[in-house]
């Protein structure tokens, strides 16, 4: 009977080991290439789903200030419609004003011509004054102050901190959606949009202001003088939550 060579056994051994060795490297070398892949391939569609949110965003916001937008259009539509209703209030309350007045003229000019009111008619018949010609002043930097319009003023009280708001949410594809929110304050000439992008999994959500201050631009005409810019000059500036 042969004996077994113990050279021999002590090689098989290792030969075992070294192939147990190899198994485990390449399981090793395979996981570590899948998980790159799979990596990879989410960074891709994390990058790929955050440029399509930037561009619905921008291309919005920038519709906004350039007044492309049906949506501002539509706001723009509701703020005159209102402009229109605080402009019949105005009128009104100017007219019972002047009747009020009227009829205070009236009870004063019934009663007689006393002597205190020739001594009062002598004196409104003096010279102007610096004190009388003070309906104009100066403020302290040498300027003459702008002073609002009794209708500005009247109109302002009434809208300037209004908001006009509307909302849409649409399905650009089976991995895009898209929620908007538009916010006008027409009277403080600015805007602000947020939006909510969902896509290949991912949720972004930003925000861009805008601010109509295109004096070149088209101008909505309030009357007695007073108007504001309806365009910007481009999106004042862009963030996120």
């Amino acid at each position: 009977m042969n004996k077994i060579d113990a050279k021999m056994g002590g090689s098989m051994v290792y030969v075992m080991v070294l192939i147990t060795f190899l198994g485990i490297l390449s399981t090793g070398f395979l996981y570590m290439t899948e998980y790159s892949r799979r990596s990879a391939m989410n960074n891709r569609a994390y990058i790929e789903a955050q440029t399509t949110a930037r561009s619905i965003h921008q291309s919005f916001c920038e519709a906004v200030s350039s007044r492309t937008s049906e949506a501002m259009d539509t706001l723009w539509s509701c703020f005159e419609e209102d402009c229109d209703t605080v402009r019949e209030e105005y009128e009104a309350a100017a007219g019972d004003e002047e009747a009020g007045d009227d009829e205070l003229e009236e009870d004063a000019g019934d009663g007689p011509l006393t002597e205190e009111d020739d001594e009062q008619e002598a004196v409104g018949d003096g010279p102007l004054t610096e004190e009388d010609s003070g309906a104009v002043s100066e403020d302290p930097g040498g300027g003459t102050e702008d002073h609002a319009s009794p209708w500005e003023t009247f109109l302002r009280s009434r809208l300037e901190e209004k908001a006009y708001v509307t909302r849409g949410r649409t399905e650009l594809s089976e991995r895009v959606s898209v929620s908007i929110t538009l916010t006008a304050y027409p009277l403080k000439n600015k805007a602000t949009v947020s939006t909510t992008v969902a896509c290949n999994g991912y949720r972004f959500s930003m925000n861009g202001d805008i601010l109509f201050n295109n004096m070149d631009g088209d101008m909505l005409d309030l009357g007695e003088g007073l108007s504001i810019c309806m365009e910007g000059s481009g999106v004042y500036r862009y963030y996120g939550d």
